[in-house]
């Protein structure tokens, strides 16, 4: 069997990984414990690039959304945890305007965010192993 370097260094982090004690993600293993946020933070660009790509998809939601209003109907806020942009959120305030929005995300993530908040739409920075705000509703969309 041949494995070209990069094969070689997953296979010796995942080897790491299952052996570890403690609890570390095999990205981390793979990077010599630095984790896939603090990597993503520490690269503007990445960061950008994560971003948009989880924006991408969100696109498709604005149809998801027009046929599943009856999701929304009786909800008065709703809260979107690990929200980005808030590109989803903002397809669903605009569907349904009377509902308290919140996108909640790292700091950094919704810092730039802050000058588009509304008293309908609003941006908070956190940490969702934290704590959450309330609401009667909590989105978290999975990729």
């Amino acid at each position: 069997m041949v494995l070209h370097a990069g094969g070689l260094q997953m296979w010796q982090s995942s080897r790491k990984w299952f052996n570890e004690e403690k609890e570390v993600s095999l990205f981390e293993c793979a990077t010599g414990g630095i984790s896939f946020w603090e990597h993503l933070n520490g690269k503007p660009g990445d960061l950008n690039g994560f971003q948009e790509a989880m924006e991408a998809d969100s696109r498709v939601l604005k149809v998801a959304v027009k046929e599943c209003k009856h999701v929304f109907e009786n909800l008065e806020s709703l809260v979107d945890v690990a929200g980005g942009n808030g590109s989803v959120t903002k397809l669903i305030h605009e569907a349904f305007p009377h509902l308290k929005c919140t996108v909640f995300d790292q700091p950094q993530v919704v810092a730039n965010c802050s000058g588009i908040s509304t008293e309908m739409l609003n941006f908070v920075g956190g940490d969702m192993f934290d704590s959450i705000h309330s609401a009667d509703a909590v989105l978290l969309k999975v990729q």
